[in-house]
């Protein structure tokens, strides 16, 4: 009997059995990718709704703006501490028992901050339920589902899967500019904490499993892969090839976040409307989904390195351009394209890159660590923007030192390939 070309080991049918692959991966876990975006989504409510309350709270409160920001700062060090314990949490027990009571804890501490009070400590205090609770609802308990189950379309499906954070990034902007000015601020937390849970809850409890539907839950224990050992994890940790990956995530993360976060109040400051900046803070979100998706479409079809370093250069772009802003509609929205594309692309490329070159069997402990080192980011980048315009009156000094920043996080991607790396079992993670 003659074979099949797609079973001829020819390059064209290497090609069909890969594309036979991407289908049938496809058909069993889409409705595992589609509820790990909506949790993604949920999952980013506290970053990219904060810009929208920063002017309200600070007339408010009579806070300056860096204070304000400073509840990322919180989140990012209990990330720091935490991000790399609930991923082997998650590598142990499973994304799904994670993921349901940490929707619902992250939900009720963001409705609780619109219990804040004068007191600046009021704040502070709400905001480390919200770092807490949101350990467990985060990117790490998402992708860990969707990575270990595609291989062929891996880098898209991960795409599509942190692309809910565009997905926020477009609605929760102009969503809260909208509640506050409706109901007003307190109101406002309570509401958009309510609707993304009411969303995300029962689909994550209808369809986020941690295995194929293929099988069953009495085997579900045997299914999954075992755990690498604890030497080989810490091996990996002191690589050269992961310190280089977290350096130049971190340095990307620091820039773009800080321009996601300050983007309203820069807009504003540039004598745009309230209104408009927070419509423009929607364009920013679908271009950070529509970005996302072609990084991992790109991810599948060319040199993982240097389409992660291209993807770094994009916030030098926008610090360039917001340097030289002269206050037109078009130019703003071409800069808000810019942090679209920009924010999210360490966390895609830290995402994609940590399933090519390490060992997938502590998958969520890997890229736990690097979620901790990205919110270290998420603190410490908006607090910096803001402490330069409390200090300046102008974003400027942190702009200036934003563009090289991003350029060595790009260079350091280019040349992850001739890093030396753990060892580790690549047959486990295939």
């Amino acid at each position: 009997m003659m074979s099949k070309p797609e079973d001829d080991g020819s390059e064209a049918g290497a090609k069909t059995a890969l594309k036979r692959t991407a289908r049938s991966e496809w058909k069993e876990s889409w409705r595992v990718v589609f509820v790990s975006m909506v949790g993604i989504g949920m999952g980013g409510i506290h970053i990219y709704s904060l810009g929208a309350f920063v002017i309200p709270l600070s007339e408010a409160f009579d806070w300056p703006r860096a204070q304000i920001t400073s509840g990322l700062t919180i989140v990012s060090l209990f990330s720091i501490l935490c991000s790399a314990f609930v991923g082997m949490l998650i590598d142990r027990v499973g994304p799904r028992r994670v993921a349901i009571p940490g929707v619902i804890a992250f939900g009720l501490s963001v409705a609780l901050l619109s219990t804040t009070g004068p007191s600046i400590w009021n704040w502070w205090l709400l905001w480390i339920l919200v770092a807490a609770s949101i350990q467990f609802a985060k990117a790490t308990v998402w992708t860990t589902a969707v990575a270990v189950r595609f291989t062929a379309s891996r880098g898209l499906t991960i795409a599509l899967a942190l692309s809910g954070a565009g997905l926020s990034a477009a609605l929760t902007p102009y969503l809260s500019s909208y509640l506050i000015g409706a109901f007003g601020w307190r109101l406002a937390y309570i509401m958009l904490a309510l609707g993304w849970g009411l969303v995300t809850l029962p689909l994550a409890l209808a369809f986020f499993r941690d295995r194929p539907a293929s099988v069953p839950d009495r085997d579900l224990r045997h299914a999954r892969k075992p755990v690498a050992p604890a030497a080989r994890l810490r091996e990996t940790y002191l690589s050269v090839r992961f310190f280089g990956l977290g350096m130049a995530a971190f340095m990307s993360a620091i820039v773009s976040l800080a321009l996601l976060v300050h983007f309203i109040p820069i807009m504003v400051d540039s004598g745009i409307s309230k209104t408009s900046a927070a419509a423009l803070a929607g364009a920013l979100g679908i271009s950070s989904a529509v970005g996302r998706l072609a990084i991992g479409w790109l991810f599948d079809r060319f040199p993982a390195r240097i389409v992660g370093s291209l993807a770094f250069v994009v916030p030098a772009l926008a610090c360039a351009l917001i340097l030289f802003f002269n206050g037109s509609m078009i130019e703003a929205f071409i800069i808000a394209c810019c942090i679209g594309i920009a924010i999210g692309a360490e966390t895609d490329v830290a995402a994609y890159l940590t399933a090519k070159y390490f060992d997938l069997r502590n998958y969520g402990a890997l890229f736990g660590m690097l979620m901790g080192i990205l919110s270290g980011a998420t603190g410490v980048g908006p607090l910096l923007a803001g402490l330069a315009f409390d200090n300046q009156g102008s974003y400027a000094v942190f702009l200036w030192a934003g563009i090289p920043a991003s350029l060595v996080a790009a260079s350091l991607i280019l040349a992850l390939e001739r890093m030396p790396g753990a060892r580790g079992d690549r047959t486990a993670s295939a």
